[in-house]
């Protein structure tokens, strides 16, 4: 025992022995607490209650004796470990006090040594949690201070700005904020204070009143208040702290919003500056020891910005040597020089390794607080949950971990009060009654990945709709023609809320909203996923953020041009020598190579940089060096003119008038001190038109139960109509690309409707029958598979919707091109053999070469 700030309570009538008791707790490195009679007790552990780690109370006392002091503790600090001293013990008496959940009993008269021993004993536990407890306070205080430092700024930019509704919801989500996790933490005053101080705004963020100086005011006023709660809130009794008196403060019938200042106002402003001043007379400042330092996290950037420079001028003084020694020839002070270098690059290397991990939190620390959020939640909704995390070794960056802080919170109050359904709902579903709520942290390469899951009454696409056209963020008809996925979405969205009453654990709609915004500030992703009836999985994606990026890369010259590449993103690098060189095929205009039983699409790079002639390169005859990259699961090869050599590079940030050039990751130093490009295959692809999708499923997704073997993401169907009004599905996964074409682009090749497509010549197709192009609409859908590594596009009237099947595949009705059907929302619904449909579509058409195209309007 080491904290002074732990206090022990001693009860007895016969104050004399009171010094005894002020030495044992001396040995104890506790402070004592001292109370004559019963009642001086309960006060005791009302103001000290999360600070009091043992009551040690005499048997006889009068008006309350020991035994009846534990009855009236029971219900409300029954967790306060309670010791019964008494100069006589009988069986009864030790039945009783077993039936009172008394520790123990201590004999008099009193013997210091079996006082102490028997407290630590008999408090290890309780001490334990306390000391958590200040622990996960102490990290509290700090976010909240920085949150009401955010408040004031906010503040004082709306006193110039009171029109600006984008402050006072900024101020209302910090608020908000802060009262969750003070409410998990048990800082009820606190909580109360900033629940009345958020409710203050409601009036301005619903534009039902004006803002004026006087508002401002009394915002202020609070915050000098929220700010006195935080920074006492660990060790300063805050239950002397009169909150009901503080909150006449926001009493809007007593403000004059038109007014400049007001005698009201300025009272409410003294009677919580007062209160303030009185709750903090009694209180010394305290003192601690504190061997950790605050750094700057700019400073941090900056010291491992210097630190990659290293790198960079390591690998052009390597280059210098080289050239010595092919100038010179070898000598032992050139291996010295290169030994040097070597023992300069591991210690520059080591250094940023420990930049990036000072720049680190465990992960323990933030999912510490969260056991208590669901204990509370749990009992504010009357719910059983078991909680389980993962991933607690793992450490993360700062500015992750500060914005999870925030999140974890919100997210695992909203799966339980909305998620898991309440405990005889879930009998009637067959469900354990004791609801499942997982929390899984992993870090993969450049992402830390959250995972919020739980086994409720998943989110209900209509509920949600409705809900959102009631409160105005959509039309019915927006609504109507959203997928089901995109209306569960809806939820992350400003001011959207399912509770119609606004308690303390939700119902402002700012909730899911701060968690979107907070993870998109970061440039992250959030990937919801929630069947009816099983449960919600909600993905947060947070990029490792990186102040400078150091890989190792392989460089080529493309004609007379240097570009480099990132090795991690290269599958292999061939050479097609001149007697394989049928491997590469032409296909409409566009070359293909034959590799592992696939054809790779060969992009030309001197094209799209437009560098001219390759005068540099070797004849084709000779061959091609290729060099095939992957990118978002996509295999392409780019054609070069000369493989240079691997190195370790830093990559720069490339000027701001080449940002929206997207084929480039950065740029490079080499060791002539030239500049070269670093290429970014993503870019690549995009500027080919082959657009990636911005919200990707991931390959795998572990289910939400743990039947996991067949998750839903592989069973979900694309519902779609066709033209002659047949409805029908097709597995999700056999899905490339949704697109919307014009009739006016339709061209014929040998009678075949083609469409211009990532370059190509793309043919068009209807699913069962032949479509009339005539008669089609201006625009129209297509949804484009692919086959043998080519695209092709089948014609629709409309996607009508995205769903996991009700029933399993049934075969019945298979034939050619049918597979069977499954019960999608109630009906029967056909699923499409697109491998078949495939085969029999380009087997009965003409390959489609470089020959004459008629255009559609010719057709007409």
């Amino acid at each position: 025992m080491s904290d002074r700030h732990l206090k022990i309570l001693f009860v007895d009538d016969d104050s004399g022995i009171f010094q005894f008791f002020e030495d044992a707790a001396e040995v104890l490195e506790l402070t004592p607490l001292f109370a004559e009679d019963g009642q001086q007790a309960i006060e005791h552990c009302k103001k000290h209650q999360n600070e009091l780690v043992m009551i040690v109370s005499d048997l006889k006392m009068p008006n309350m004796d020991g035994f009846e002091l534990k009855k009236n503790l029971k219900k409300e600090f029954g967790d306060i470990p309670f010791i019964l001293s008494s100069g006589h013990v009988d069986k009864d008496l030790a039945l009783k006090a077993l039936d009172l959940e008394i520790k123990s009993i201590l004999n008099k008269p009193y013997k210091q040594e079996e006082l102490v021993s028997l407290v630590t004993e008999k408090s290890s536990e309780r001490i334990e949690e306390l000391e958590e407890d200040i622990e996960m306070k102490t990290e509290f205080q700090g976010d909240a201070k920085s949150l009401a430092q955010e408040v004031e700024d906010c503040l004082i930019s709306f006193e110039n700005q009171p029109n600006n509704l984008t402050l006072v919801n900024n101020i209302m989500r910090l608020l908000h904020t802060i009262k969750g996790t003070s409410a998990c933490l048990g800082l009820t005053q606190l909580a109360t204070f900033t629940h009345k101080y958020e409710d203050f705004f409601g009036p301005i963020s619903r534009s039902e009143t004006q803002a004026s100086e006087v508002f401002v005011s009394i915002a202020l006023g609070a915050l000098d208040t929220l700010n006195f709660l935080i920074s006492n809130l660990i060790h300063l009794p805050l239950s002397d702290f009169d909150v009901e008196e503080a909150v006449k403060m926001f009493d809007l019938s007593k403000v004059d919003f038109e007014s400049p200042v007001t005698q009201g106002s300025s009272e409410l402003q003294q009677m919580a500056n007062s209160q303030r001043l009185e709750s903090s007379k009694n209180n010394e400042p305290t003192k601690e020891k504190d061997d950790e330092i605050s750094v700057n996290i700019s400073l941090l950037d900056e010291f491992m910005e210097q630190s990659g420079e290293l790198t960079v001028l390591k690998s052009m003084i390597v280059k210098q040597v080289q050239s010595l020694e092919n100038e010179y020839g070898q000598s032992e002070s050139l291996e010295r020089l290169v030994e040097s270098l070597e023992e300069m690059n591991h210690v520059s290397g080591s250094i940023q390794n420990k930049i990036v991990e000072i720049r680190k939190v465990p992960v323990k620390n933030i999912l510490r607080q969260l056991p208590r959020v669901a204990r509370d939640t749990c009992r504010a909704t009357g719910k059983d949950i078991h909680l389980e995390m993962t991933g607690q070794n793992l450490r993360i960056d700062q500015s992750i971990g500060d914005a999870l802080q925030n999140v974890l919170v919100h997210m695992i109050r909203n799966a339980i009060d909305h998620g898991i359904e309440d405990p005889e709902i879930r009998k009637s579903c067959d469900k354990d009654p004791k609801g499942q709520v997982r929390v899984e942290c992993e870090e993969n390469a450049d992402f830390v990945t959250v995972i919020i899951s739980d086994d409720g009454g998943g989110i209900l696409p209509d509920k949600v709709a409705s809900i959102a056209e009631k409160k105005g963020l959509y039309t019915h008809e927006e609504l109507e023609k959203m997928s089901d996925q995109r209306k569960q979405e809806i939820i992350f969205e400003p001011g959207f809320s399912t509770v119609e009453q606004v308690t303390n654990i939700s119902g402002r709609g700012v909730g899911m909203d701060m968690v979107a915004n907070t993870v998109k500030t970061m440039n992250g992703q959030v990937n919801l996923r929630s069947i009816v009836n099983e449960g919600s999985r909600i993905e947060l994606v947070f990029p490792v953020p990186k102040s400078v990026l150091i890989i190792k890369a392989l460089f080529m010259k493309i004609g007379s041009e240097t570009f480099t590449i990132n090795q991690e993103e290269i599958e292999k690098v061939i050479m097609v020598d001149a007697e394989n060189l049928s491997l590469i095929q032409n296909i409409d205009n566009e070359s293909f190579i034959s590799f592992d039983n696939q054809l790779i699409p060969i992009i030309d790079l001197s094209e799209i940089f437009d560098i001219g002639t390759k005068n540099s390169s070797p004849p084709k005859n000779n061959g091609q060096k290729l060099v095939i990259l992957r990118a978002d699961g996509k295999v392409f090869a780019i054609e070069v003119d000369e493989i240079l050599e691997n190195d370790e590079i830093v990559v720069k940030d490339i000027d701001k008038s080449l940002k929206d050039l997207k084929v480039y990751a950065g740029a490079t130093f080499l060791g002539d001190g030239k500049v070269a490009l670093v290429l970014r295959p993503e870019g690549i692809l995009e500027q080919q038109g082959i657009h990636l999708e911005a919200h990707k499923r991931p390959d795998t997704q572990p289910d939400i139960h743990d039947e996991a073997e067949t998750t839903a993401a592989l069973n979900e169907y694309l519902v779609l109509e066709e033209f002659d009004g047949q409805v029908a599905a097709i597995p999700l996964t056999e899905v490339y690309r949704l697109e919307t074409c014009f009739k006016q682009d339709i061209e014929f090749v040998h009678s075949q409707p083609v469409i211009r497509y990532m370059n190509r010549s793309m043919p068009l197709y209807s699913y069962f029958n032949d479509l009339d192009y005539k008669s089609l609409p201006e625009s129209f859908q297509i949804i484009v598979h692919s086959f043998q590594s080519t695209p092709i596009g089948f014609v629709i009237r409309e996607v009508l919707d995205i769903q996991a099947p009700e029933t399993e595949l049934n075969e019945t009705l298979k034939s050619n091109h049918i597979r069977g059907s499954v019960n999608i929302r109630g009906k029967i619904t056909q699923v499409i053999n697109t491998r078949s449909i495939f085969a029999d579509r380009l087997k009965s058409s003409q390959p489609l070469t470089s020959v004459e195209v008629e255009k559609s309007s010719q057709q007409n």
